[in-house]
C-alpha cells in the first residue's frame, strides 16, 4: 500500500521493519495457554522482519509495542504504565529485537 501511494523510500522502510522479527506476544500466549501440552513452533509466531536498520527505526518499534500494549491496560495510572514501557523494552533487548 505504501508504494502504491508512492511513498519515500525510508518511510517504506520503518514500516516494513517496524516490528523487526519480533514475537506476537498476544497470540503466541493466547496460544501456548489453549495448547498446553502441544510444542510450540515460536518462529510460528514471528514476524519475518527486516529488523530495524536504524536507531530512528528502532525507536518506531519500541513506541509501536509501547502503544498497543498500553491499550490492554485495565487500570491506566502512571505507574502502570511505567511498569508496561520497561517490560516492552525489556522484551525486546531480550528478544535481540
Amino acid at each position: 500500500m505504501a508504494k502504491e501511494y508512492k511513498l519515500p523510500k525510508p518511510i517504506i522502510e520503518f514500516i516494513v521493519s517496524h516490528h523487526g522479527t519480533s514475537r506476537t506476544e498476544f497470540f503466541y500466549r493466547t496460544f501456548k495457554k489453549n495448547n498446553p501440552e502441544e510444542m510450540i513452533a515460536e518462529n510460528d509466531f514471528r514476524y519475518p522482519g527486516p529488523r530495524p536498520t536504524s536507531k530512528e527505526m528502532a525507536v518506531v518499534m519500541l513506541v509501536d509495542g509501547v502503544e498497543a500494549a498500553t491499550r490492554s491496560i485495565k487500570d491506566i495510572t502512571e505507574e502502570a504504565i511505567d511498569e508496561m514501557v520497561d517490560r516492552i523494552i525489556d522484551q525486546k533487548l531480550n528478544d535481540n529485537n
